[in-house]
């Protein structure tokens, strides 16, 4: 049956999820239009993304579950990375607006990995914890590789003492190394209450996210004429992403990899594309709308593309 209930579970997630741009867009629109979204920002980076980065990676690794899908879930986002930087350098060529080159190419590379794809695997794989924490682990090279090719596509300037001064500060860094030391330790167990208090923050992760992405958009009359340029950022976002990622889980014959790293590749734009491109002068907006297409087309070709990818002979 193709309409399988983790088909089924993946598209009303992923549905839900984007549904919550909703009454973000109305909170902007016609109550709140200059500081929510940067306080809605502020709590996500120093609070909510933190805490779900800690409470992934904090459980104790699984004793059937090896090194090298771990290892592997390290690997896939460099890789990955690298080869949609030089592809979305031929997909977007230089000629049209640098500034929108910047944003559409940015949009293409960075998955929204940590909003979207943690909550998404645990809520369509909640006895596989194996594939949340290659999830986990997935995220947070990514946001290693954001806060530095991420801020370089974007600025357009080499600033490597900035970038490494903002991958040392990252909360989401610091977390992930606390988390680690709970899962190898066992203080999962001892400080229970840690792992509980962060739990309920991790929660506020997508819901902030995601209203904080309708109250970009609702600072904008344009962001509804989605343009070409859109079309092909999601095209390699949604589409050549997780096929380029699903092919190089296929040596390791893992499962549970295959699906994370799908996950993980498959899932939109990142959320924070568009505060960053407002900090470097850019058409914030125009990125929020761009996020929101990848947002809602990922509703649909995320659970396609899982389902095709079951038939894989792993």
């Amino acid at each position: 049956m193709f309409f399988s209930p983790a088909f089924l579970s993946m598209l009303g997630t992923a549905f839900l999820f984007a549904a919550l741009t909703v009454p973000g867009f109305i909170l902007g629109r016609f109550f709140e239009k200059e500081s929510g979204g940067a306080s809605v920002g502020l709590i996500l980076q120093y609070a909510a993304m933190p805490a779900l980065v800690f409470f992934s990676l904090c459980d104790p690794v699984p004793a059937s579950f090896g090194v090298l899908p771990l290892a592997a879930s390290a690997a896939i986002p460099a890789v990955l990375a690298v080869l949609l930087f030089f592809v979305t350098g031929f997909v977007f060529p230089n000629g049209g607006p640098e500034k929108k080159r910047r944003v559409l190419r940015v949009c293409s590379v960075f998955p929204n990995c940590g909003f979207f794809g943690i909550p998404l695997a645990a809520a369509v794989f909640p006895d596989q914890p194996e594939v949340k924490l290659c999830v986990a682990v997935f995220n947070v090279v990514s946001t290693v590789i954001y806060l530095t090719l991420g801020t370089f596509m974007m600025s357009g300037v080499g600033e490597p003492k900035k970038a490494l001064k903002a991958v040392a500060g990252a909360p989401v860094l610091w977390a992930a190394v606390l988390g680690m030391l709970f899962s190898l330790t066992g203080l999962s167990g001892t400080l229970g209450f840690v792992v509980t208090y962060s739990s309920l923050l991790s929660a506020l992760c997508t819901p902030l996210a995601m209203i904080g992405l309708g109250m970009s958009l609702a600072r904008s009359e344009k962001l509804l004429l989605f343009d070409s340029g859109m079309l092909r950022a999601a095209l390699v976002r949604l589409v050549l992403s997780p096929v380029i990622a699903v092919a190089l889980t296929l040596p390791f014959g893992d499962r549970a990899l295959t699906d994370a790293m799908l996950v993980c590749a498959g899932v939109c734009t990142a959320g924070s594309v568009p505060a960053l491109t407002a900090r470097y002068g850019g058409d914030g907006a125009y990125a929020a709308g761009c996020t929101f297409f990848t947002t809602v087309l990922s509703v649909v070709t995320l659970p396609l593309l899982y389902r095709l990818s079951s038939f894989l002979p792993l």
